[in-house]
């Protein structure tokens, strides 16, 4: 009796520690953050980005966008769950509410596709790019009815995708747009290989495991939900015992020997997407437009805000901007991409530009997206008219 009573002990507290562990920190935090913000959880840091100019729409906005979610869909791997908020609505299908004028005219339908800068990241719905194109070319006398097809995390293998799925439902546009490049920097700064997906190492992770085959993955997973703060420190202590079994299983960590021909792959793998898309597009009446997109890491005068958040999520800080730079640069000098009809280069867009223009290091603040759907309106006007011959 005295071992059970004594092993009950024991167990009692090991309990105590786990639940001091877990649940005082957290406590701490809300009450802390209660004092401090009037709200239990911390304001994003973006809502103090310089280039919002302290709008009052701004920190409203933030209270909500991460309640945001993507429902797993066939082939593209997500679509946003709908949602409404102010200045924030996605309708039942996915898709980022747009500004289009009521016009009885025959409208020229264009399509957008692209990640969460089409989408709109930071922005309302009527300062998405797709928004203010449409308001430019209905005030350039084009009245369009403008489609935002954008979702958060897209690269272009994944609009090429979502593309041809609306051809495959005969929903055809006249102009179809797309933006990329970050995420397709991005994707390559996570996982070290060209073409993939955001976070495809968790995507594989997650992949069958309410298998009965991985049952024990799936209670490593409960445990991490559970009782996070005590697996990251079994982790921590893992590791101090055993350094060689964790060199390795962390995330991809670039190399300055991995960046070119990492950056080489990149740039073949997008532009290889391109010429499949237009293919895809000449066969199906579209007329296809693609730009790549502006960048932080080319901009000559960064804002205090910029530079202190330029590298925020990055798994080697030091090295991002010139993976980044190197694979931006391989794209806009290839022969191909140059002579691609449709291809369009805006990624220096905002390198000149001594004002803030982002909000974190891949999203522009809505005079930005102003600037940028400006710059995208002569070419859509043009494709317009040679659509209509």
């Amino acid at each position: 009796m005295e071992i059970l009573g004594n092993l009950w002990n024991a167990v009692g507290g090991l309990l105590l520690i786990i639940v001091a562990i877990e649940v005082l920190p957290g406590v701490l935090k809300r009450a802390s953050r209660a004092l401090r913000y009037g709200r239990e959880s911390k304001p994003d840091a973006r809502a103090l980005a310089d280039a919002y100019e302290n709008a009052d729409w701004v920190r409203p906005y933030y209270a909500v966008i991460w309640d945001l979610r993507v429902n797993w869909a066939p082939h593209v791997g997500g679509v946003m769950r709908a949602f409404s908020a102010p200045g924030l609505n996605i309708d039942a299908g996915g898709l980022r509410r747009t500004w289009n004028t009521v016009n009885n005219a025959a409208v020229t339908r264009i399509h957008a596709y692209g990640g969460s800068t089409m989408m709109g990241f930071g922005v309302r719905d009527d300062w998405t790019v797709p928004s203010l194109l449409s308001k430019k070319l209905n005030d350039a006398g084009y009245p369009v009815e403008v489609v935002n097809f954008g979702q958060p995390t897209y690269t272009a293998t994944q609009a090429f995708i979502a593309f041809t799925e609306q051809l495959a439902q005969d929903n055809k546009a006249d102009v179809t747009i797309f933006l990329d490049g970050l995420n397709e920097a991005i994707t390559a700064e996570q996982n070290g290989v060209a073409g993939t997906v955001f976070n495809a190492a968790i995507r594989a992770d997650e992949f069958n495991l309410m298998q009965p085959w991985r049952r024990g993955d799936l209670l490593r997973h409960a445990l991490n939900a559970i009782v996070p703060r005590t697996m990251r420190r079994v982790r921590t202590l893992e590791e101090l015992l055993s350094p060689a079994a964790a060199i390795g299983s962390g995330a991809f960590k670039i190399t300055p020997e991995a960046i070119a021909p990492l950056s080489r792959d990149v740039a073949g793998h997008y532009i290889n997407t391109l010429c499949m898309i237009r293919a895809i597009a000449d066969d199906n009446g579209t007329r296809p437009l693609f730009f790549w997109q502006p960048s932080l890491f080319s901009k000559k005068t960064l804002s205090d805000y910029e530079e202190a958040n330029k590298n925020d999520g990055a798994p080697v800080p030091a090295l991002r901007g010139e993976l980044f730079r190197t694979i931006y640069a391989m794209v806009k000098s290839d022969p191909v991409f140059q002579s691609m009809p449709g291809a369009v280069d805006v990624s220096d867009l905002f390198d000149d530009s001594a004002a803030p223009e982002f909000i974190d290091p891949f999203h522009l603040a809505e005079k930005g997206n102003d600037v940028l759907a400006g710059a995208m309106l002569p070419h859509v006007i043009k494709a317009i008219q040679a659509r209509k011959g």
